[in-house]
């Protein structure tokens, strides 16, 4: 039986890095991953080395009950402001817990956002553009 190739690295281009920038606040790591072709647990810890995510930091249970018994009563910003988390940390464990946003009346006014469009730009646009931005 041969040996499984090992698999090789694609290293991060500027434009994956920038569009991680760009995009972290607004969309899922996993809309991210979809639009550059890379994995979850790729994109998370390219976050992490940009400094735009934290070391997981897990749900205590007090937190844990905080959130059931509060979902209906409070937005989930008022909830994630309450117990010092992001409100994306607050709606990503509701999801994991099993509360639909259709249990929260607080939040029925969510907003939606479009989907992510594909990165399309070469390197090369990207620089070039870039140099005539600066003066280069």
């Amino acid at each position: 039986m041969k040996p499984k190739p090992k698999k090789q690295s694609m290293r991060w281009t500027d434009v994956e890095r920038g569009y991680i920038m760009d995009n972290w606040k607004v969309a899922t790591e996993e809309e991210i991953a979809e639009t550059l072709g890379r994995s979850k647990a790729a994109v998370v810890a390219q976050a992490y080395t940009l400094g735009l995510a934290t070391p997981v930091n897990k749900w205590t249970k007090w937190e844990q009950a905080y959130l059931e018994d509060n979902w209906n009563a409070k937005t989930p910003g008022e909830i994630a402001e309450c117990l010092g988390r992001t409100k994306k940390a607050v709606e990503t464990r509701a999801r994991k817990c099993g509360v639909s946003w259709s249990d929260n009346d607080a939040d029925a006014a969510r907003v939606s956002l479009p989907p992510l469009q594909p990165v399309t730009r070469s390197w090369a646009e990207t620089t070039a553009e870039l140099r005539e931005l600066l003066g280069v």
